[in-house]
């Protein structure tokens, strides 16, 4: 492949001949008419082309080129140096004669096979992941699912190990966070979450963790610190809303968000017991599991919210109030949910004013029922008396306030 690619550049005449154009005379039915088409390129490179000899072959990535291409290309090949070839000279011949410069390019069946020879090609899974990063992008332009899915092996992490598995022992779910003890049990995918569930399992064909069945086989509820979570969570709903509703132009859509929002109940819960194939397991502290319509998480209630919200542990607790929110508007970005419940909300909203402007969150505060202009106003007096503002709407606000 090399040298015919340095013969390629080197020979003047093929070289010359793939700027050139041929011309085929063919004779109209009317007498003496003569129609002239003339093709895109020369005979000599639709000769080259046709050998195929760089279909499916991607350029671009050699750290990748093990993985995605059968043999692999030398751009180190002593005769290039001699004969002064350079790396851009040899990739535009080769896009020439068919390579591509784009994952998405390939052919699903080319992309199948790179899928499939992944446990012979990265044993320990290095660069996995972002051969399957790449997978989901072309499944995304192409909504082709990887063919031969029967005998595809993926590489996933159960009980702390991570290894190949059959594509129907496979799980996963960029949307939730499921308690350690079940995710032990069970292959999830080595891939980040946060990602399209849809299209990760549309293209792999794999399981979806939130199929799986759980019951909830017994709850304490701490009911102080779960209506003091709740007052905070009426604190910063506005700000989350914002976020939420940013990119939503439709007030039908946004109301839609805002419902999901309103019905949203977060308990939080000293012990959480629940049952799975059969089998009895707690809930480990800052886990969270769903439970019908409401959401439980497991905190250790010997600590007072703000410690279990800032402490050393707390950034879990954060990672599974963001991952709640995430389900609850069905959304991947959610980090700036994690730092919302921490933050003093004059931050979080100086940060909107800042990032996203301020008639995003008017908006957001007249879907709540609240008026922007009393709300500014009255907080401000507040702030100023050193007094906490906690006025949810504007019904009855001056009799609270007065």
């Amino acid at each position: 492949m090399e040298k015919f690619i340095l013969w390629a550049i080197k020979d003047k005449h093929i070289y010359d001949s793939f700027n050139e154009k041929t011309s085929v005379t063919l004779r109209g039915s009317r007498r003496g008419h003569i129609n002239h088409r003339y093709n895109d390129t020369s005979f000599i490179y639709h000769q080259l082309q046709s050998l195929n000899l760089y279909k499916d072959y991607l350029i671009g990535n050699e750290k990748l080129s093990a993985l995605v291409n059968a043999n692999p290309f030398n751009f180190k090949y002593n005769k290039f140096e001699k004969y002064e070839v350079n790396k851009s000279d040899i990739e535009s011949m080769m896009l020439k004669l068919g390579a591509i410069d784009k994952f998405e390019k390939l052919s699903i069946t080319a992309v199948s096979k790179i899928v499939l020879e992944l446990p012979k090609n990265a044993l320990e899974g290095k660069q996995v992941q972002s051969i399957y990063k790449l997978c989901i992008k072309h499944f995304e332009h192409h909504q082709k699912p990887i063919e031969a899915s029967d005998d595809v092996k993926l590489f996933a992490k159960k009980d702390e190990e991570k290894r190949y598995f059959n594509k129907d022992e496979v799980f996963y779910n960029g949307n939730i966070k499921l308690p350690k003890k079940i995710t032990k049990t069970k292959a999830i995918l080595d891939f980040p979450r946060r990602q399209s569930t849809t299209n990760v399992i549309g293209f792999f064909g794999i399981n979806n963790l939130n199929e799986i069945n759980i019951d909830i086989e017994n709850k304490e509820i701490d009911h102080t610190l779960t209506d003091r979570f709740k007052d905070l969570l009426e604190q910063i709903k506005e700000y989350i809303l914002v976020y939420r509703i940013k990119d939503i132009e439709t007030d039908k859509t946004a109301d839609a968000e805002l419902r999901k929002l309103q019905n949203l109940k977060i308990v939080l819960c000293s012990s959480v017991a629940y049952k799975i194939d059969d089998e009895i397991y707690e809930l480990d502290n800052n886990d969270y599991i769903k439970d019908t319509h409401e959401y439980l998480i497991k905190v250790d209630n010997t600590k007072p919210l703000d410690r279990i919200i800032n402490d050393k542990f707390g950034f879990e607790f954060q990672e599974s109030f963001a991952d709640i929110i995430g389900l609850v508007f069905d959304i991947q970005e959610t980090h700036v949910f994690r730092s919302m419940i921490k933050e003093d909300t004059s931050y979080i909203e100086q940060i909107i004013r800042n990032d996203i402007g301020s008639d995003e969150l008017i908006r957001a505060r007249e879907l709540l029922g609240k008026t922007d202009e009393y709300y500014s106003f009255w907080k401000t007096v507040y702030d100023l008396k050193g007094k906490e503002y906690t006025l949810l709407s504007d019904d009855k606000m001056f009799e609270i306030i007065k």
